[in-house]
């Protein structure tokens, strides 16, 4: 049975339930009026009848000829009793056996109750009866009073109700036959339509083409609302199918991508020197970086190598530098390999950072129609004299951290940034940088990170943190300031790279 169907039988049972509850209630009501005008009416003429018969036997004093003639009318079914009184109401004849009912015993009280006028009516204070009185020559020779059984006027309105309801119940039967019938039809293809798409969850990728065949026949046979539903259910699967298709194509293409984008990320950071490297390369020096892009490849950079003397050995002279490449992703990713080998390969060539700058930026700004561009700080350390002398491609300045003179910005020219004019120039600075003192650089994903009310960590922050962290080793200077910028981001995803690197230099 189908819950459709459960929920139309119950509708019905409902409905024929009020229908046959009101039917009888107001057909059994119609009929009780009916009959009780009906009874009332033969009661009158019954008694009209005894009452003109009367006179005779009444003046000739011959009550057993009265009685005699009111037995016959117990014949009568509806006649529960025939009563013959005087004019002052004391019984006469009557057809009781054995004796007088309680309702009757007192006929005057009754005649007084129904009526002594010219023909009177009325119902038995237990209900049993209908009282009809006729008078007898006016009421000079008496009264007549037939009492009507109204338990006749029950068992006739219980019988016809009866037969209503059993006719009703028939249609009842044929009714839910019919509705059995009717929504078998409807319910076969929902069912089948349910069923089809339960299956559809648990169907295999590339088979659901397939399995539409099964509700071929419903759209096929039906062109009612059904047979647009199931025309729907298999227009649905064609396109689920071929988007699940999409999908799955587009999944594997996506793994692809990522699996690409790994190597791709351990290559750039292979070509970054690692920090076993940075550790080991001058006694004189206390090198830390770190690079945390944003997407799976990146555009910032860092480099820090010893500059060969002239004779082709590692020196003194510590050259170091840091940059961002506009945008993110792979487009920033290859720009960023690109400026890194630019500069390491031409970096031994040059004494000056700002030449090796300008030289970078010729082969950087050629055949750039991508408009990409970088922006870089470095620098070449003395490591024995402590003499720097830097230069800065639009990049943010590093700090100076010493006990002296707490956090200080490196004041230098602030050049056009690589891959946009060919022709730029840029010039050097020069300072002496005193032992213990640590140099701090980083890209702008530092002060530029943004926590959930969109306020930057800005240059105040990282100034602050810097001064508390004046006697720290560079590798706790980073970690901490890495910290203090995810505890202030929050929650937030990070919106650029973060790369940094600080290097300390020791007395000789």
């Amino acid at each position: 049975m189908s819950r459709l169907f459960k929920k139309t039988l119950l509708v019905v049972v409902l409905l024929f339930g009020m229908i046959s509850t009101c039917v009888s209630l107001l057909s059994g009501w119609n009929i009780y009026k009916s009959m009780n005008e009906g009874f009332e009416n033969k009661g009158r003429s019954i008694a009209v009848i005894i009452a003109d018969s009367s006179v005779g036997p009444l003046l000739s004093d011959k009550p057993a000829m009265l009685q005699s003639m009111i037995d016959e009318y117990l014949q009568i079914r509806e006649v529960a009793y025939v009563l013959v009184t005087d004019k002052n109401g004391v019984a006469v004849a009557h057809t009781f056996v054995p004796s007088v009912p309680a309702e009757v015993r007192d006929p005057a009280a009754l005649l007084n109750h129904v009526g002594k006028g010219d023909f009177g009516t009325g119902i038995s204070k237990q209900k049993r009866f209908i009282n009809v009185v006729s008078p007898i020559v006016g009421g000079v020779a008496g009264y007549v009073l037939v009492g009507m059984d109204k338990t006749v006027i029950k068992d006739q309105i219980v019988s016809i109700i009866v037969q209503q309801q059993l006719l009703i119940f028939l249609l009842f039967l044929i009714s839910v036959l019919i509705c059995k019938y009717l929504i078998s039809r409807i319910a076969k293809p929902l069912m089948a339509l349910e069923q089809h798409a339960t299956k559809l969850a648990t169907v295999e990728v590339g088979s659901i083409s397939q399995f539409k065949d099964e509700i071929n026949w419903i759209a096929e046979r039906s062109n009612d609302e059904i047979g647009a539903l199931a025309r729907s259910f298999i227009y649905m699967e064609s396109e689920l199918d071929e988007s699940v298709k999409t999908l799955s194509r587009n999944i594997a293409e996506q793994e692809r991508i990522n699996t690409e984008l790994e190597v791709a990320r351990e290559i750039q950071l292979k070509m970054l020197p690692p920090q076993s490297e940075l550790s080991g390369l001058h006694k004189n020096a206390v090198v830390e970086a770190m690079i945390r892009s944003a997407k799976e490849v990146g555009g910032d950079l860092y480099d820090c190598f010893l500059l060969k003397d002239a004779d082709g050995k590692p020196g003194n002279r510590l050259f170091f530098t840091i940059g961002d490449v506009s945008g993110k992703g792979v487009p920033a990713a290859l720009f960023m390999s690109m400026t890194c080998t630019l500069i390491r390969t031409n970096a031994g060539r040059y004494t000056s950072p700002g030449a090796l700058l300008e030289s970078v930026n010729r082969e950087l700004s050629k055949n750039n129609d991508a408009c990409m561009f970088v922006t870089v700080f470095c620098g070449i350390l003395d490591l024995e004299t402590g003499d720097l002398i830097y230069s800065s491609a639009g990049h943010n300045p590093p700090y100076m951290l010493s006990q002296e003179n707490g956090v200080e910005p490196l004041i230098c020219p602030h050049g056009v940034v690589l891959g946009v004019h060919e022709s730029a120039t840029y010039t050097d600075s020069r300072m002496a940088m005193k032992a213990n003192e640590c140099l701090f650089l980083f890209t702008d994903g530092v002060t530029e990170a943004m926590n959930k009310n969109c306020e930057l960590y800005a240059d105040d922050r990282l100034v602050e943190l810097l001064a508390g962290q004046l006697g720290s080793d560079p590798a706790s200077l980073l970690r901490a300031t890495v910290l203090d910028v995810d505890r202030f981001a929050a929650e937030e995803p990070q919106a650029d790279d973060i790369t940094m690197l600080a290097l300390r230099r020791r007395s000789g």
